[in-house]
């Protein structure tokens, strides 16, 4: 019988060494052809391991050495009349391969639905799952067989199910690049954000461009990209020092606030801070080491030893960007920023925080910079009575505006039991505060919001800051609370 095994290549298949090596120690070398030993031979050589095994079955090998039934052997090679008679011997239909699948498993990853479907006829297990808890709709997806996927989504199987690591059939179809099931199943209302049990989200489990950009379009959370895939995004580099000079640093490297709203700044060193996606401590210590190679090169007693003078704006406003020379230094490697994609391409990323509060250069920013993904960015500064120091927010596109909602902060900042909301225009980038009414949900922050297309943002999950004998106490948000953009009040639902 000659096998093709051209249709079951695909991940999750057994290990063919094994099974070549299992074969061949089945036959006797006596009924190989030439051309056979031949053939193995270039297979062990190339790794093509299906003209061997085809070489080795046709001399007589058995496949059940790696789990094959004779339902498995006609599910890969034989017709549907040879399946209806393998299915009416004595053959175990739940029997497993090496690879703990099922012949209705395997079926699917063949990509035969009418063997597919008449296995289920026949009794087979639906809920069966294969190595590592691989859901039906897994096998479908691995191969980016849309078809089948249809097919079983229009028979009941569950699009939330998950495997054993707590992966969902969308977060499979982003891990694996699966762009065709992936749409599907966002079509069919599949969760885009829902996280694995390791916190992990299908975005940032995406390795594939196209993937990216169909998450995105449906509206996936983009502050959950992981540093790497934001900067492949946008076109940036990572963990890098900046390209500025040595004078740039010296003159712009300081965090300041805008004196208008917005201010766009024109800075450097701030855009190479973006462009290299390095952290603060980095840029220091590269400029440091450029520093200490130029006070050496200079000649012994023409030094002039100068007193310098730190400066922190985070507690006093500078007036000047281009003057203040403190600490802490300049960052765009963030956390608790929030990031929108524009209808044009354009990307907007919003404040957020920079180390931790015991770090030299802990800051917690509150500008705006914007994206064209094209290693181009501007940076909008606004003063601090005008957008204070934000982190851990929600940011919303509605229309021509972005609604910022919430914020853990600096501690002097918080106000317990008012939620504080602002308005970026995305045209001309001023900032306003929207004052609201109504049952609001308090100092809120890592928390999701919701647009739902028309006039109200829901607001869930999260932290809020409450105050307990005179300190901060964090405690979690159980319950939802809509913002009707209309009336600008707040409704709470448990």
């Amino acid at each position: 019988m000659n096998f093709d095994f051209s249709k079951v290549i695909g991940q999750g298949e057994p290990d063919f060494e094994v099974i070549v090596a299992a074969l061949q120690s089945q036959i006797d070398p006596a009924v190989l052809t030439d051309a056979d030993r031949q053939t193995i031979s270039n297979g062990a050589k190339d790794g093509n391991h299906y003209p061997a095994l085809r070489a080795l079955l046709s001399a007589g090998g058995d496949p059940a050495a790696f789990g094959w039934t004779d339902i498995f052997l006609t599910v890969a090679f034989g017709t549907m009349d040879d399946l209806e008679e393998a299915l009416t011997g004595k053959s175990d239909l739940e029997a497993i391969d090496g690879w703990a699948r099922t012949a209705f498993l395997f079926s699917i990853q063949v990509g035969d639905i009418e063997k597919t479907k008449l296995l289920l006829e026949a009794g087979a297990n639906r809920f069966a799952v294969g190595h590592c808890g691989k859901t039906p709709l897994g096998y479908a997806i691995e191969k980016d067989d849309v078809s089948m996927l249809a097919w079983l989504l229009d028979r009941g199987f569950d699009p939330e199910e998950e495997n054993a690591m707590g992966e969902t059939a969308l977060f499979t179809a982003a891990a694996w690049g699966a762009a065709g099931c992936l749409k599907k199943l966002i079509e069919c209302g599949a969760d885009i954000d829902r996280v694995r049990h390791s916190g992990m989200t299908p975005l940032e489990a995406a390795k594939d461009r196209q993937v990216l950009d169909i998450l995105l379009d449906a509206g996936a959370d983009l502050a959950s990209l992981e540093p790497e895939q934001l900067a492949s995004l946008l076109g940036y580099k990572t963990d890098e020092p900046p390209e500025s000079s040595l004078e740039d640093y010296r003159q712009y490297h300081s965090r300041a606030f805008g004196r208008s709203n917005p201010e766009r700044v024109h800075n450097p060193f701030w855009t190479a801070m973006v462009r290299c996606g390095g952290t603060a401590g980095l840029a220091e210590m590269h400029f440091n080491q450029q520093e200490r190679a130029l006070r050496k090169s200079k000649t012994p007693g023409t030094q002039k030893k100068t007193a310098r003078t730190w400066n922190d704006p985070r507690a006093t406003p500078a007036t000047d960007l281009q003057c203040n020379t403190g600490y802490p230094i300049w960052c765009y490697r963030r956390f608790g920023k929030s990031i929108n994609r524009l209808p044009d391409g354009r990307f907007i990323e919003i404040a957020g925080v920079h180390e931790d509060f015991y770090d030299p250069n802990y800051c917690i920013y509150n500008d705006v910079i914007v994206h064209d993904g094209q290693r181009q960015c501007e940076i909008y500064a606004y003063p601090r009575d005008v957008f204070p120091p934000t982190d851990f927010h929600s940011a919303t596109l509605v229309g021509n505006f972005i609604y910022i909602i919430g914020n853990l902060g600096y501690g002097s900042d918080r106000r317990p039991g008012f939620t504080p909301v602002y308005r970026l225009d995305i045209q001309s980038f001023r900032i306003e505060p929207v004052e609201t009414t109504g049952d609001m949900p308090g100092w809120i922050h890592r928390h999701m919001a919701r647009y739902d297309g028309k006039s109200r943002i829901t607001i869930s999950e999260g932290r809020l800051a409450i105050m307990e004998s005179g300190q901060f106490e964090p405690v979690d948000n159980t319950d939802f609370f809509t913002l009707d953009l209309s009336s600008l009040k707040w409704s709470r639902k448990a």
